[in-house]
């Protein structure tokens, strides 16, 4: 007979018989098969049948209470059904539509194998792809206000053109990059001037770059200037 896919497994139940020798303490017994449920298999201790819950079973441990009593082969277990295999699908026979959805879980896919070809877009080469760790967009004029963000919990104004970017979650080290830049205010002069984004200059690098901030300016030419918007990206 042909078959659509793969062929299946044919089951069929073997009958058996376990024996064991009651000792009038032992309460457990090993069965050489694996057993579902008590309803899989007829327990009889001294030619009397057994029901649960005179009897439990897990996997292959068979207990019974009271300890039978001793004797040689006076306990012996008839198999009614049991689990005989575990079927293995074959390699590439399971489609994405057998998988339930979200059954695959962040836990399940290995660390750093998301490769550009599964990334949306036209990326191309073999070059590693590494995602921002934060980013933000904010007003710096006026009330600072975040538009949109990413991994950043709040910005603090520390004077005109002066911020610092709090991370909501903290980097691994402060040796991360940072890309600033800005759009002019345009009430605060004349737009030909370029404004110039940089991290807080300081006599330490640990003075700005923190792992749980970063530390950022604006300036048009020597004077300090609130941006009307800040952008901001952290890679690491």
């Amino acid at each position: 007979m042909a078959y659509l896919g793969s062929t299946p497994t044919t089951q069929s139940f073997i009958a058996g018989t376990d024996s064991f020798n009651g000792t009038g303490s032992a309460t457990n017994f090993t069965l050489s098969r694996l057993v579902n449920s008590v309803n899989d298999i007829q327990v009889v201790v001294n030619n009397v049948v057994q029901y649960p819950p005179n009897y439990s079973v897990s996997g292959t441990t068979l207990t019974i209470s009271p300890a039978p009593s001793s004797g040689t082969n006076n306990v012996y277990v008839r198999y009614l059904s049991t689990t005989l295999q575990t079927i293995t699908p074959s390699d590439l026979t399971v489609s994405s539509a057998k998988i339930q959805t979200s059954a695959v879980t962040t836990a399940k896919i290995a660390d750093a194998n998301i490769t550009a070809a599964k990334l949306d877009g036209a990326q191309s080469g073999s070059a590693p792809i590494y995602a921002a760790r934060a980013w933000v967009n904010f007003n710096g004029t006026s009330t600072v206000a975040i538009r949109a963000s990413g991994n950043v919990s709040s910005i603090t104004d520390n004077g005109t053109g002066d911020y610092t970017v709090n991370f909501t979650t903290s980097m691994p080290d402060a040796n991360y990059s940072v890309s600033n830049i800005s759009m002019r205010n345009g009430s605060s002069g004349a737009s030909s001037n370029g404004v110039l984004a940089i991290v807080f200059g300081s006599t330490t690098y640990a003075d700005a770059m923190k792992t749980g901030s970063v530390r950022i300016e604006y300036k048009v030419t020597t004077n300090y200037e609130d941006p009307l918007g800040a952008f901001v990206s952290i890679f690491r």
